[in-house]
């Protein structure tokens, strides 16, 4: 390990079979966890924005500090694995909470068993509370969650992947015609069926789903949507949540966390009554889709998350793009308006993690059972996926 990677030994640290877990000086954090970055993070953009990045998660939240933590070989002193938490405000009732975020978390690959990986996480878990975290969640891919489950998570929700096909072209509907097919006929018949439907049926698609949007969008004349990019001069964009859990919306905290993003390009969508903003959208743009990262509505008219999709499919089919997605946890409020505006439930086996790291938030989280049935909260992909 060279001298730029080495970690204060007073820093504090917990032991585990053979290594130690170490919170990482502000001042050694650039120079310890970066070069892991290059060994092995799971998004390919952050290679290529890896200062600016570092400079926006580790420096530049509202909210405070982004804290490190490695785990260390004992014997040998080598920097194996690091993982960080994103400061978070979370209310819950009416305490608010600081929460931690688990982000970069990433072992060297030469040193992919699960001993140091599991003692890392238990290890963070434990020093959090020191930092002044009262609560740990996360979002942890296939490979993250059974390292978590072994370090102690519990899994407290599973996400949902919504979609919407925004272009009924012939070979996407070709594809998707033959995969359906296999199942029934050969696949010689399958490919041949799909290549003489895919244009009917693209067209068919295509024609129905545009006649029902110019219906959708009569039957809310009064609402227009406006979709552009997500700058500073953002508008005040929140009011207070009655659920029983939801994250801080606060203008200063979104605009740090989508319109100084380093490595993506995201918009806003907003839905307005006449003069009045009454719901708003953060869109991650891709180059061939977008998928919505946050979502609000200011009002509580019962149709309004539906006119919001038709609008924002519109706005976002203008751009190009050919998928509209979303992807949520907690409450099945919002997704029943989505499966009546032409999005389709996709597979999606990731799950929500959230821990508590001190007693007293322990004891609110079991005073309110809502929320282990999902009911009562809301999380979008923008507040689970830095």
């Amino acid at each position: 390990m060279s001298n730029d990677q080495s970690v204060s030994a007073s820093a504090p640290a917990v032991g585990s079979a053979g290594f130690d877990v170490r919170l990482v000086p502000a001042e050694q954090v650039e120079s310890t966890v970066l070069p892991l970055w290059l060994k092995g993070m799971s998004d390919p953009e952050i290679v290529h924005h890896i200062q600016e990045r570092f400079e926006w998660l580790y420096g530049h939240n509202p909210t405070g500090r982004t804290c490190s933590w490695v785990v260390v070989d004992r014997s040998s002193q080598e920097v194996l694995g690091a993982c960080s938490i994103v400061p978070h405000r979370f209310h819950v009732g009416d305490a608010v909470l600081r929460a931690g975020l688990l982000v970069d978390f990433i072992v060297d690959p030469k040193a992919r068993v699960a001993g140091p990986a599991v003692a890392l996480q238990r290890g963070v878990a434990e020093q959090s509370a020191q930092e002044g975290f009262d609560l740990l969640f996360g979002y942890p891919n296939q490979k993250a969650w059974p390292i978590l489950a072994r370090a102690g998570y519990k899994a407290f929700g599973g996400t949902r992947m919504w979609a919407r096909s925004l272009r009924a072209d012939p070979p996407r509907v070709r594809r998707m015609l033959e995969r359906h097919l296999q199942a029934k006929v050969s696949a010689g018949m399958a490919h041949r069926l799909s290549a003489a439907l895919a244009w009917p049926v693209a067209w068919a698609v295509q024609a129905g789903s545009r006649v029902l949007e110019a219906w959708q969008l009569m039957r809310n004349s009064r609402l227009t949507g406006q979709l552009r990019r997500f700058d500073r001069k953002a508008p005040q964009l929140s009011r207070p949540s009655s659920a029983l859990l939801h994250t801080d919306q606060s203008p200063e905290h979104l605009r740090w966390r989508f319109a100084t993003h380093p490595t993506h390009d995201y918009r806003i969508f907003e839905l307005h009554d006449g003069a009045d903003c009454v719901a708003w959208a953060i869109v991650r743009f891709y180059v061939e889709s977008a998928e919505v990262q946050a979502a609000e509505w200011l009002t509580g008219h019962p149709d309004l998350p539906k006119a919001m999709w038709w609008h924002m499919a519109r706005a976002v089919r203008s751009e190009g793009k050919q998928v509209l997605s979303i992807n949520l946890a907690g409450s099945t409020e919002v997704d029943r308006s989505l499966s009546t505006s032409l999005f389709i439930e996709r597979p999606d086996d990731r799950k929500v993690i959230l821990r508590a790291v001190n007693p007293l938030t322990a004891a609110l989280l079991a005073s309110m059972p809502l929320l282990a049935t999902g009911q009562g909260w809301q999380l979008f992909a923008g507040t689970l996926d830095i």
